[in-house]
């Protein structure tokens, strides 16, 4: 029949995102993560320590101008001033460390969803790679019992248009050995006749 079944096909991208994702996922798990989405997890990082300068001068300068107004000076002046700042500072740490906990908590769900999304995605691949294999099996299969169930009717058929073409070869000759046979007989009673009338 000469019937090819098209290939199984894989998109070429599959492979390369599904070991990149797998490798992403892994490191999520592992706290290991690209500069970039450090400071999702990260407690008292470089950025978080610039903005909390930036809070803690604010926040003095705030106090000072106050201490000023009130006319405050000495030890008195200076604690006000200290304590503004620090709390300013006690009160943001206090916030990054929480943020840095739910950044950490989340990163741990997208590691586990992004390798277990990589594991069921493998199985899918798979049990489809297998259907496939399996129907392409059975249809190969069917498709040589086909083509042996046509060669076998070839055969039959050529064989019984032999056997038909003797058959009908010996019938002929005989018929005709018959037909030669009776005239040979009729002739010799005719003739018998014949004579035996002139007789």
């Amino acid at each position: 029949m000469g019937l090819s079944l098209p290939s199984f096909y894989t998109d070429p991208s599959y492979k390369t995102s599904q070991a990149k994702l797998l490798n992403i996922g892994s490191n999520m798990l592992k706290g290991d993560l690209l500069d970039y989405y450090k400071p999702i997890g990260e407690m008292g990082g470089k950025d978080f320590e610039a903005m909390l300068n930036l809070v803690k001068a604010d926040a003095q300068t705030s106090a000072e101008s106050n201490v000023a107004k009130r006319n405050l000076r000495g030890g008195l002046a200076s604690n006000i001033v200290t304590k503004s700042v620090v709390g300013a500072s006690t009160g943001l740490r206090w916030q990054d460390y929480m943020r840095a906990l739910t950044g950490r908590e989340n990163l741990l769900r997208l590691g586990v969803s992004t390798t277990e999304g990589v594991r069921s995605a493998g199985l899918s691949y798979g049990n489809a790679k297998s259907q496939y294999d399996l129907t392409a099996a059975l249809e190969t299969q069917k498709m040589a019992q086909l083509e042996e169930s046509e060669k076998e009717a070839r055969k039959a058929a050529l064989w019984n248009t032999i056997i038909g073409s003797a058959i009908g070869g010996i019938s002929t000759v005989y018929g005709a050995k018959l037909m030669g046979s009776a005239g040979k007989v009729k002739g010799a009673t005719s003739i018998g006749s014949y004579m035996g009338v002139r007789k």
